[in-house]
């Protein structure tokens, strides 16, 4: 069934490696995304959203299979014809997807999606762009811009790599993100991976260990910034080739799989993968075909899993059971919030959320924050809130338990992991 303008189309964007503070609607004070921000103001904003592994290939099946990460087997669902493209298909809705990673568009096929376009992205110079049509991100949507424009499938999903391709933003943009008396910024295209010795944002002392100057890092950030701003400008080519299909009746998904730190924790790129928040909180933007009158902004704790709930609720399709067996809501969009109240990632670690707290728990000990005040998580209150540590241990088992079927999801945490001090 191609894109009409009797049905409901979705156009869903996922935009790599991209953090909620480099997006104007999420509060970024300096960023400059015009065409994600329009979206957003007529939309929803999930401003704890998760993704539940550092893993991508992970974090792609349960986006797409509706699994946590940490419920084995994590691709069962695809025997079983549950993805979301076998469901898509299933429907007979045309689908396709577009991406810059081949492996993504590998696993799309995996999973049963019926047409998965990969886009070579041309190889990045040592030096800026000297235009935003020649940095290397744009291919992808310019060749999405043209299939929207084609009205074949009702629901197309856009992969760009974002902020893990070359930040190869032109040297205009990278200077009007620095104030008067900011030394220039970096002019390299190669993304940072570096391990500086952390200190708190309010310091005033970034030197660290690798002996980097906090300019640099400051720089580093500015060139990120001017990235984005590139990637929206690919943003509005979409916008663009929606409207000329003159079909109103397109709905919005834009997300990311976790953000590319820009310093905090000693992280500046991801040379590691710790668990974090600025690695697992995940830009999300709903955007419905008929858009609110202002923004919606959601404070709830929720995880990119549940996504898929949404996009089918959009295209007029049942959706299948929530997470761990819990029924959907009547609403995608309260589906989405009545997924889970607590997010975990594990392998060597366990990283758990709650409106109140953040455990983090590795083999080298446990660290406890208030949320949602300690946002940046540097203030470790484990030794002062034993009783929280314990209460929220025994949430992340019961979770882990619920995920492996041995015991249904019940309720609520305890109101201890749910109450905030505000």
């Amino acid at each position: 069934m191609p894109a009409s303008t009797n049905s409901p189309n979705a156009l869903i964007l996922c935009l790599g490696g991209v953090g909620q503070w480099l997006v104007g609607a999420c509060g970024a004070a300096t960023a400059r995304t015009g065409n994600l921000d329009a979206l957003a103001a007529g939309g929803h904003l999930w401003m704890n959203c998760f993704v539940d592994a550092l893993d991508r290939r992970q974090q792609w099946s349960g986006l797409w299979t509706g699994r946590h990460a940490l419920q084995p087997p994590n691709d069962a669902a695809a025997s079983q014809g549950s993805s979301l493209w076998q469901r898509l298909s299933a429907a007979g809705v045309s689908h396709c997807l577009i991406t810059d990673d081949a492996d993504v568009a590998g696993l799309a096929e995996q999973l049963g999606c019926r047409e998965a376009i990969f886009v070579e992205s041309p190889v990045a110079g040592d030096e800026p762009a000297d235009d935003v049509a020649q940095c290397a991100c744009m291919g992808v949507f310019l060749a999405a811009a043209e299939l929207i424009q084609q009205r074949r499938h009702r629901a197309v999903y856009v992969h760009s790599r974002g902020l893990h391709s070359p930040w190869d933003a032109p040297m205009e943009l990278r200077m009007a993100m620095t104030d008067p008396d900011d030394p220039p910024p970096p002019t390299g295209t190669l993304p940072p991976g570096e391990v500086v010795d952390y200190q708190p944002r309010w310091s005033g002392n970034l030197h660290g260990a690798s002996g980097m100057d906090p300019d640099v890092i400051i720089g580093w950030n500015q060139v990120a910034a001017a990235q984005v701003q590139v990637l929206d400008r690919g943003v509005g080519l979409l916008r663009a080739a929606v409207e000329e299909t003159g079909d109103p009746n397109w709905a919005w998904l834009i997300h990311s799989l976790g953000q590319i730190p820009l310093g905090e924790h000693g992280q500046l790129g991801s040379p590691l993968e710790w668990p974090y928040s600025e690695h697992l909180r995940a830009l999300a933007i709903l955007r419905p075909a008929t858009a609110l009158p202002c923004p919606r902004f959601h404070l709830g704790v929720c995880q990119l899993p549940s996504a898929g709930e949404w996009l089918l609720g959009q295209l007029g399709l049942p959706s299948p059971a929530g997470l761990a067996g819990q029924p959907a809501a009547s609403s995608p969009v309260d589906g989405w919030l009545a997924a889970i109240h607590d997010t975990a990632c594990g392998n060597e670690f366990i990283w758990a959320r709650t409106p109140a707290w953040s455990l983090r728990s590795t083999p080298a000990g446990t660290e406890l924050y208030a949320q949602p005040d300690d946002r940046w998580e540097v203030c470790n209150v484990a030794d002062l809130q034993p009783q929280v540590v314990e209460a929220m241990q025994q949430a992340v088992s019961r979770f882990q338990q619920c995920l492996a079927g041995s015991v249904p999801q019940g309720d609520s945490p305890p109101e201890v992991l749910m109450n905030t001090m505000r």
